[in-house]
């Protein structure tokens, strides 16, 4: 992460290996994102992002791209509200929530949004 000022900015990357699986079968992952949250003010807070990910073995990649907002009530409550579209290719299958029974057909896009609200204890 980096901050400037209200503009908070994340960068990442990951690589995950399967070396069990069958052979043929995807056995490694690159995943890569970024994001920034923008401090409109004390009580709001812009969100986006967008990540890619790149299966091997004609696993297929795909892109996804979120924007959200969050408002706190208070120092322990908040509102949040979030959009998000997911952009498969090839074979891939990734859906806007990591939920094996909404995903999308092979190479199909899906879109998706949220709220809600949080209040920690």
């Amino acid at each position: 992460t980096y901050t400037i000022d209200k503009l908070k900015m994340f960068l990442g990357y990951e690589n995950l290996r399967a070396p069990d699986v069958a052979s043929g079968s995807p056995d490694k992952v690159n995943h890569y994102w970024l994001g920034a949250n923008y401090q409109i003010t004390p009580q709001l807070t812009l969100i986006g992002s967008a990540f890619h990910v790149n299966v091997n073995n004609n696993g297929g990649n795909a892109n996804l791209f979120m924007v959200g907002a969050n408002y706190y009530l208070s120092k322990r409550t908040l509102l949040y509200v979030g959009a998000g579209t997911v952009r498969n290719s090839g074979n891939a299958t990734f859906s806007v929530e990591a939920d094996e029974a909404g995903a999308p057909l092979p190479g199909q896009s899906q879109n998706g949004g949220y709220f809600g609200i949080s209040h920690s204890f």
